[in-house]
């Protein structure tokens, strides 16, 4: 029982900190806050999670923003970090970003259109957690408070432009989809201590040992 109580420590101590983890959208990500992705522990090194949201927005009259509950307009996850680690690094990367957003009054009997769709691939963005784009790009995300926390939400956000006097306002409608990869880059706050060049002989070295004390031990009984 004593040795393997000393294996068992020693075990413990060649064993490195939780690796970093790769979370890929095989099946889509939670749209609700109230029950999110559990994207699990992150560990030391660049830990990423890559997805992709498309929604179409269409006018809602007497809202203030347009509606984009038709599609994926939202990913939401969260995760923790191991133990022994903390954050220096988060990025976010947006690709395949395309659009065909336009501006218009919604359809209201009381004010109808007056100019037709304005043409503007600005009207509607995305955005993941305090991070804004409207394009194609690498984005940082460090300092980022809801990341601090532990949470990554990507969305579609459509824009609006305030009316004036009795004028609706202008809310932006179409099609938006985009790619994204998230990375948050973990380090250990205490660095691991390093095992000596011979370890692994040290420990099949006990192993023996252990066999031998055995070995004389079955004798001795023998002997009785």
């Amino acid at each position: 029982m004593r040795y393997f109580a000393v294996l068992g420590t020693l075990a413990l101590l060649s064993g490195g900190a939780v690796q970093a983890a790769s979370v890929v959208e095989t099946v889509d990500f939670s749209n609700s806050f109230f029950s999110p992705t559990n994207f699990g522990e992150f560990g030391v090194g660049d830990n990423t999670v890559t997805g992709s949201v498309s929604a179409t927005c269409v006018l809602d009259p007497g809202a203030d923003f347009s509606d984009c509950s038709g599609g994926d307009e939202i990913d939401y996850g969260f995760f923790s970090l191991a133990a022994g680690t903390e954050l220096v690094g988060a990025s976010v990367v947006i690709s395949n970003f395309t659009t065909d957003a336009m501006y218009n009054y919604p359809v209201d009997p009381n004010f109808p259109a007056e100019t037709g769709p304005i043409e503007d691939p600005s009207a509607i963005g995305g955005g993941v957690n305090n991070v804004y784009f409207e394009e194609n790009g690498v984005f940082s995300l460090l300092g980022d408070s809801f990341l601090a926390g532990g949470v990554i939400s990507v969305q579609i956000f459509p824009s609006t432009i305030l009316g004036f006097g009795n004028n609706p306002d202008i809310q932006s409608f179409g099609t938006v989809s985009f790619d994204y990869q998230v990375t948050v880059s973990l380090r250990e706050t205490t660095p691991a201590v390093p095992l000596p060049a011979g370890f692994p002989l040290f420990l099949t070295g006990l192993a023996g040992l252990y066999g031998v004390a055995r070995k004389s031990k079955r004798q001795d009984t023998k002997a009785e």
